[in-house]
């Protein structure tokens, strides 16, 4: 059995590309990000789009819209930028 080969072309790999320069950053909008010590900038690569329906929100809102949004990979990558002393607060998610 011959399995079937698919050659992307190279627009189609470039859409599933994110480069960090492209990425728009969030830095507010989550409750700790305002506080001291909890300071950073969130970058938006896949997957996490603004949840919709009703009684469901995303705290960040439309400003971390995923570069790489037409996928639906049940998942999502993110990356924080955080200056010495600063980071992310202690939490928990409801899903793994």
């Amino acid at each position: 059995m011959v399995l079937p080969v698919h050659k992307p072309k190279r627009e189609e790999i470039l859409k599933c590309v994110a480069r960090f320069e492209d990425i728009s950053p969030a830095d507010t909008g989550l409750p700790d990000q305002e506080v001291d010590g909890y300071r950073r900038t969130f970058y938006n690569a896949l997957g996490f789009s603004q949840p919709a329906g009703e009684g469901s929100y995303s705290p960040l809102g439309d400003d971390a819209k995923p570069l790489i949004s037409h996928l639906s990979p049940g998942f999502n990558l993110g990356y924080v930028e955080a200056a010495p002393g600063q980071g992310v607060m202690m939490h928990n998610h409801d899903t793994n």
